[in-house]
């Protein structure tokens, strides 16, 4: 084994019966640098107060590794490797380094106690290992993750709450590699993980898994929602349960066959629906934050414990941009001209009523928030189409028309744009309100609007 080169460092073998298992101690104020050696820590655990930087050597054979308030571990472009827990208290930083998970030093489990970010994040077992997240925390993954069970020995994922998600966020563009994987309670975030269904990765998606092992093709799914209306009409009101009294279909009955008797939105009236998120009538959202992990639901109705970043429709498969009222890039006061990049109004500075002026058209607003990564996307933000945006709409309210507890800080005062164009007047342009919920053209392209941009989702 290669020596692992130190600067004023202590390193504490701690035997005793007072641990529960032997440790490794680097403490407050060592600091180990391991450069291109190796420390096999043979099945003790790792205590870090003060700091290890890992270099391009390797921190094999852990039991627990935990990083201590005032700690740092640095992964450098090397290994860590461990078979129990992995803590943070302390700073964990990546680089671009690998933390790899295995069977070994009598631990079944793996738990990670807090939100965590990787380079490389692999775990492999032959023997049912499990991986536990801490729930409503997120563990980001940047550039590659592994996941490898064994035939009757799955590797599980579960969450340290039963009931509640903890989220695995795999950047856009990192590689993964699934099989053998048994999951429940977690949400995959960003990037689907296990595209295509569990049967080809011979893996099993269990409840509350959203974003694993999905059969729809990435993207929008093709689906409708439905209107949000679960109420009918009869001779004196226009709200009015919808009893088979007054909008049934006897020929006696006036008004037969109202909206509010059929879809999901009578389901969820029924108590029929099964639900991914929540959101009013037969919607179905998952609220996310501005790393595109989904926000825990509280209280019945289910409704954010936090404001979203973004809102995902589980009907359609889209990732929508909610407003805010912040003076910032999304905020709800802003107004654009229409562009595409080709054609239409560019803003060039003069009466701006954006953020930044000169970049008030929608082309320009969509690369800017491209810019900042909402929700994990760097790239794909775009004016929704009128299909998509009259999707959104809740004929069941007005004022906005619109779930505000999935979509705060909407306005009404002016229209939002679409992409699609207004075929009878070219080069006009559609709109959607959200006062009421209509469609609203012709709209010239310099005429200034509102705008929510969509992105497809995983």
């Amino acid at each position: 084994m290669s020596t692992a080169r130190h600067a004023a460092c202590v390193l504490l073998l701690v035997t005793g019966s007072g641990a529960a298992h032997a440790q490794i101690v680097v403490p407050a104020g060592a600091a180990l640098q391991l450069a291109g050696a190796t420390l096999d820590a043979g099945c003790t655990d790792v205590a870090i107060g003060g700091s290890i930087a890992i270099g391009s050597g390797r921190l094999a054979g852990a039991r627990n590794v935990a990083v201590a308030g005032g700690g740092a571990l640095d992964g450098g472009s090397g290994l860590i490797g461990l078979s129990g827990d992995f803590g943070t208290a302390g700073t964990f930083v990546p680089a671009t380094g690998t933390v790899q998970v295995g069977d070994g030093c009598g631990a079944a489990t793996s738990t990670f106690s807090a939100a965590g970010q990787f380079y490389n994040l692999s775990a492999g077992t032959a023997t049912g290992h499990g991986l536990v997240f801490a729930a409503s925390l997120t563990q980001s993954v940047s550039h590659a993750l592994s996941l490898a069970g064994a035939s009757g020995a799955l590797l599980t994922v579960r969450s340290n709450a039963p009931g509640t998600a903890a989220n695995l966020a795999l950047a856009a563009g990192a590689t993964q590699s699934v099989t053998y994987v048994d999951v429940a309670d977690n949400h995959a975030t960003v990037q689907a993980i296990g595209p295509g269904g569990p049967a080809p990765f011979h893996s099993i998606k269990g409840p509350n898994s959203d974003g694993w092992f999905m059969s729809a093709v990435a993207g929008p799914s093709g689906l409708l929602n439905d209107t949000g209306r679960d109420r009918c009409v009869d001779n004196s009101t226009n709200d009015v349960a919808c009893a088979a009294a007054n909008t049934g279909d006897a020929p006696t009955v006036q008004y037969p066959r109202q909206d509010g008797r059929f879809g999901r939105d009578a389901a969820a009236t029924n108590g029929a629906l099964v639900k991914t998120g929540g959101g009013a009538a037969g919607f179905d959202f998952t609220p996310l934050d501005a790393t595109g992990a989904a926000i825990a639901l509280v209280g019945t109705p289910p409704v954010p414990a936090a404001t979203p970043a973004c809102v995902r429709d589980n009907v359609t498969n889209l990732v929508w941009e909610v407003k805010t009222a912040d003076g910032g890039l999304r905020d709800r006061n802003w107004y654009y001209t229409w562009f595409d990049g080709t054609s239409g109004w560019p803003d060039t500075g003069a009466g701006s009523l954006c953020l930044t002026h000169g970049r008030c058209d929608t082309a320009k607003y969509a690369s800017d928030v491209n810019g900042t990564g909402l929700c994990g996307y760097n790239a794909g933000w775009r004016l929704p189409n009128r299909r998509e945006l009259i999707g959104i709409i809740d004929f069941g309210t007005s004022s906005p028309a619109i779930d505000g507890n999935y979509f705060p800080n909407t306005v009404f005062d002016h229209a939002f744009w679409t992409s699609s164009g207004y075929a009878i007047q070219p080069p006009n342009i559609w709109a959607v309100e959200f006062q009421f919920g209509t469609a609203s053209g012709p709209n010239q392209p310099q005429s200034l609007q509102h705008v929510r941009l969509v992105h497809d989702g995983p």
